[in-house]
């Protein structure tokens, strides 16, 4: 199923509404329907880079915006690398930091300023990190190193000549425009290579992210491949969920709270880890996991179809590949921003989402965008100065509005 058929906003957070079509609904077990429908803040399909790229012609972006060098001159590339790291809340920072700018030069062209659902947030989102793929940039000079000294050379061509192969050739790779697929893959065949490096008494290699870069540069540039455009997309949370629980991850994983003896996933991903630098971690890790399955008892299963999608989403929503905001700092810097000045303050402005209500980045961005402008002119008229927001700043405002 393609997840793109599910996108949603919380629902009666006062930030959107929640859309699903039921023709998809029903092709899901009842177990992945029930967490669907029954938490539904958490369970969005988080976004699609291709319906994102159709969001920035749709809503003209790219009359100003360029992309990678496509589009208009008058406002920064939307390509552009950045050294900060690049998570919702990072994107949600840049629309707030960038929009009274955005808004004036909009409303000196007469263009009018576009609503954004926050499923269309995450569908920018998931455009932009395709293109930074290659963070950090790769060399394929160096990655030709690699996948010679890890002699990958020994079991797959770069040809598509099946006799001149022992597993795939390169060629045949489909995840080489899919990073959700890659990282699918590499797991995957590990458990057929473990046992004939074994045989063979060969070492299990391993990676730094920064050789794993390289070698995909190296591999997507061979003139052998055709030319084959990034996609990504992510999957469905409440299947992922099912996913930690029925592979076994959650046998010796935790993410936060929990059996204290388990391995905490969040604390260990600080400076918000790329879907590459994933790979390379599971990859690493994999000879400790089978030892560890083996005393436990456990199966180590592959992943299949949407699965590895849906499970990377979970993990995106669980604060996986995002610092978790603190509520504390968040109404400190509510109080601070004079956020209070406006709302719940006796004025007009829009009152803010229930008490309980969990809000996303997502959600943040999209309310921006809907109030910005006007927000923008109260502020101006009472002599509030627009302040300037950063990621960390984003995760703890929604933190503290999650929390009251």
């Amino acid at each position: 199923m393609r997840t793109s058929a599910l996108r949603s906003s919380p629902p009666d957070s006062g930030f959107g509404c929640k859309r699903m079509k039921r023709s998809s609904l029903q092709k899901w077990p009842l177990r992945v329907l029930v967490l669907i429908t029954q938490t539904p803040v958490l369970w969005a399909q988080l976004g699609d880079a291709r319906a994102g790229a159709e969001v920035l012609r749709d809503r003209q972006c790219v009359i100003c915006h360029s992309v990678a060098g496509q589009g208009g001159k008058i406002a920064p590339d939307l390509a552009r690398r950045s050294l900060q790291p690049y998570t919702p809340a990072a994107l949600a920072a840049q629309m707030w930091n960038h929009g009274p700018r955005m808004w004036r030069a909009m409303e000196e062209r007469n263009l009018e300023v576009p609503n954004l659902a926050a499923g269309e947030v995450m569908d920018l989102y998931a455009y932009f990190r395709s293109l930074r793929y290659f963070d950090p940039p790769g060399d394929a000079a160096r990655g030709k190193g690699v996948f010679l000294s890890r002699q990958c050379f020994r079991c797959h061509a770069i040809i598509s000549a099946k006799e001149q192969s022992r597993g795939p050739s390169v060629l045949d790779w489909p995840s080489l425009k899919d990073p959700v697929l890659w990282v699918q893959n590499m797991w995957n065949h590990a458990a057929k290579m473990a046992p004939e490096m074994e045989a063979e008494g060969i070492a299990w290699p391993q990676f730094q992210v920064q050789e794993m870069v390289d070698l995909l540069v190296y591999l997507r540039n061979l003139p052998s491949l055709p030319s084959r455009e990034f996609s990504l997309h992510f999957g469905i949370p409440a299947a992922g969920e099912l996913v930690f629980e029925d592979h076994g991850c959650i046998q010796c994983h935790r993410l936060g709270e929990g059996d204290s003896g388990k391995v905490d996933l969040l604390p260990a991903t600080g400076g918000s880890p790329t879907l590459t630098m994933l790979a390379v971690e599971m990859w690493n890790h994999r000879p400790q996991m089978a030892a560890a399955a083996r005393r436990k008892g456990l199966e180590i299963k592959s992943f299949a179809g949407e699965q590895m999608r849906d499970l990377l989403s979970y993990l995106l929503v669980k604060g996986f590949f995002e610092a978790t905001g603190k509520p504390n700092r968040g109404a400190d810097l509510f109080r601070e921003k004079q956020c209070l000045t406006c709302h719940e303050g006796g004025t007009d402005a829009p009152q803010l989402p229930r008490p309980g209500a969990k809000l996303t980045a997502a959600d943040f961005a999209a309310a921006v965008w809907r109030h910005g402008p006007e927000m923008l002119s109260v502020m101006s008229n009472q002599g509030i100065s627009w302040p300037a927001l950063s990621g960390r700043d984003v995760n703890d405002v929604t933190a503290f509005l999650s929390s009251r």
